[in-house]
């Protein structure tokens, strides 16, 4: 029986899912974590040696999952939402990414692979204009800005997106997804209107 979907959220799988970033920073140190681009952050650092470490299938094998993420697409699951995972790996690396998510037991329904989110999801809903992309969560605050009308952008809680709004996390206590905003959201009401 085929579901019927409402609405599609995205997800980014490196820094909301898994954690490359301790993986890259056990390899190259701490510095600058505030700073996305790895680059930047490493300017001594030759980038082939950077370019060298984010394309090799076995930087991605064994990294850490964020529990808080797939504790995100869980629960879109439960809510109803159809589950899209864009990603910015190289798509060289669809093996080692679908046996990771395998073998976290990660619920979604599709993956791409994309370094421009933005037109992915524009092409996307005009492909699927019935289950529509209304969200995307990642970690990296540029991914959220120039999205297509009528898709909330919304960063997962890292170092390098401080103060971008809205922005969710897992809180552990409470065993639950929490948004930070600076004002009113329709994050709010596109995730309470899921779970009526």
């Amino acid at each position: 029986m085929k579901k019927n979907y409402k609405h599609t959220i995205a997800i980014d799988i490196d820094g909301v899912l898994a954690n490359f970033e301790g993986e890259f920073c056990d390899r190259f140190g701490d510095d600058n974590r505030h700073l996305v681009s790895l680059s930047a952050r490493y300017p001594d650092v030759d980038k082939d040696l950077i370019d060298e470490f984010s394309n090799d299938p076995n930087t991605y094998a064994d990294l850490v999952p964020y529990f808080g993420g797939i504790h995100l697409c869980y629960k879109a699951r439960e809510c109803g939402l159809y589950v899209l995972l864009i990603t910015s790996r190289p798509k060289h690396l669809a093996e080692v990414t679908r046996n990771w998510l395998e073998g976290y037991d990660v619920p979604y329904n599709e993956l791409i692979y994309s370094k421009d989110k933005a037109e992915v999801i524009k092409e996307y809903n005009q492909m699927y204009p019935n289950r529509p992309v209304r969200c995307l969560v990642d970690d990296v605050a540029t991914n959220l800005e120039n999205l297509p009308s009528g898709v909330i952008g919304v960063a997962w809680n890292r170092s390098w997106n401080a103060g971008f709004y809205p922005m969710a996390y897992y809180d552990e206590a409470l065993m639950k997804i929490l948004i930070k905003m600076d004002t009113e959201s329709s994050w709010r009401g596109f995730w309470e209107n899921e779970n009526e």
